[in-house]
């Protein structure tokens, strides 16, 4: 997803996704398992380069569906994602490159595979739902490589690679606790309204529609004038367009004509569950993420990986307050958040306001934000009085964290430290480190004190 309105160009073993339990404002994670559908009647059928094949291509016979009995649904995700392709059919040179661009680049393609394991059934489920055809859920492949931390220099970040703009416009806010651009269900529900929208403009041509969502709608359409001004075709392939959207539509195409296929190709795949295994968990406050995998039988690096649009230690305390868990560890965990107090559910700090202290520096020092200290202490105004006690978040004590480590983007100041220190023990520069952290140049780091270690999602934004 690129530029203002434009969008651009871990392993967890065996878990696919979602199933939707209580979130209000999110989509449904429960996909249909048997329901693979083509695009809404009525759309536009995209227009073929000259010589395209009509028929579409022969599938692998161990990857054939059950056409014995059509109505069970195949056990593997990757057997019904091919089912929606409609648009391996096409034939041009750019797309017989980008096929080869695939299986020249195997090692990557796992590696992004793997990535996509936990959130793929979910977002095929969603673009079959849309009646969307099922080249749409390769996106993130091309965007992100399926990496829900991902940014580009431009500013897009998550799966789907949302510039700041776009991501406002369709309701994806970020603050210093939560990017909802990294959040895969939220962004996959935008990304999706998004295409929807320029589908629409561009009368059901998926073609254009992904080049739009690539370039702009603004320089598709722009492209589209100057060929019709001079009698020229305004079908996809005949645009002269950004050299990186003449390689991106033809990049998801190739994708899913390496998957439509994969050992014509050359391709292994490892084969994923076709059925939900996540679950949204609604909580009515803040929880620390640490806590969450405590109560459910996890490690915290799971529920980190499940959550990356929390992206501080705990769930913000202005909410959204959700998280996605493994299906089977969902309930365990609500009953034991059911048994734990909310006050209980973050680890808070007591700090006795001492003379010359600001809410700024307090907020720095424990790495947090001014406006947090403000809502969580009921305070209308800056003014702070002597021996107050401020109620503070602070990121927990971790065996990491209390020898000096960095835990999740985080890192807590040892005696002895300076900006230099940790600056170069983290391969960052102290400007950045003093930028992320709203420090000066020659700020005196006190032991305790936590800075993180990358910008706020309101910086890169």
């Amino acid at each position: 997803m690129k530029g203002g309105y434009k969008p651009s160009s871990f392993c967890l073993p065996a878990l696919a996704v979602l199933a939707l339990s209580g979130c209000s404002g999110l989509p449904s994670l429960e996909g249909p398992d048997t329901k693979v559908t083509t695009p809404a009647a009525g759309a536009a059928t995209p227009p073929q380069p000259p010589g395209a094949a009509a028929s579409p291509l022969p599938a692998d016979d161990h990857l054939r569906p059950n056409t014995a009995d059509p109505s069970t649904p195949p056990a593997d995700l990757w057997i019904r994602l091919r089912g929606g392709f409609s648009l391996t059919a096409l034939r041009d040179d750019r797309i017989r490159q980008q096929t080869r661009h695939w299986q020249e680049q195997t090692r990557h393609l796992a590696t992004v595979s793997e990535r996509a394991e936990p959130f793929l059934h979910f977002i095929v489920s969603q673009v079959e739902e849309r009646g969307m055809p099922g080249e749409v859920a390769l996106v993130p492949f091309v965007e992100s490589a399926f990496d829900p931390t991902a940014h580009s220099h431009l500013k897009a970040a998550g799966l789907w690679q949302f510039m700041p703009a776009t991501a406002r416009h369709y309701g994806l806010h970020s603050d210093w606790w939560y990017d909802a651009r990294r959040d895969v269900v939220a962004s996959t529900a935008a990304a999706l309204d998004y295409l929807s929208h320029l589908n629409g403009l561009f009368d059901g041509d998926w073609l254009l529609t992904l080049a739009a969502y690539n370039a702009g709608q603004g320089t598709v359409r722009r492209a589209m004038r100057h060929n019709r001004s001079r009698g020229l075709g305004t079908d996809y392939w005949s645009l002269d367009l950004p050299r990186e959207t003449e390689t991106y539509v033809p990049r998801i195409l190739g994708l899913a004509r390496v998957l439509a296929t994969p050992q014509r190709h050359g391709i292994r795949l490892h084969p994923i569950s076709n059925r939900p295994r996540l679950a949204v968990v609604d909580l009515e406050a803040a929880v620390e993420l640490d806590l969450a995998a405590q109560l459910s039988g996890l490690d915290a690096a799971t529920v980190r990986r499940l959550n990356p649009g929390h992206v501080r230690w705990a769930t913000a305390p202005d909410g959204p307050h959700h998280l996605v868990m493994p299906a089977d560890r969902a309930e365990p965990l609500r009953r034991a958040l059911a048994g734990t107090p909310p006050a209980r559910w973050v680890r808070w700090h007591r700090h006795q306001v001492r003379r010359g202290e600001s809410l700024y520096v307090i907020a720095r020092r424990y790495g947090t934000t001014v406006d947090t200290l403000m809502r969580l202490n009921g305070m209308s105004g800056h003014l702070l009085a002597v021996g107050r006690d401020l109620k503070v978040p602070r990121a927990p004590a971790s065996p990491a964290s209390s020898v000096g480590e960095a835990t999740a983007g985080a890192y807590t100041v040892r005696p002895g430290d300076s900006l230099w220190a940790i600056a170069r023990r983290f391969n960052v520069r102290v400007h950045d480190l003093t930028r992320w952290n709203d420090l000066s140049r020659n700020a005196v780091l006190q032991p305790g004190q936590v800075l993180v270690l990358g910008p706020h999602p309101t910086t890169a934004a």
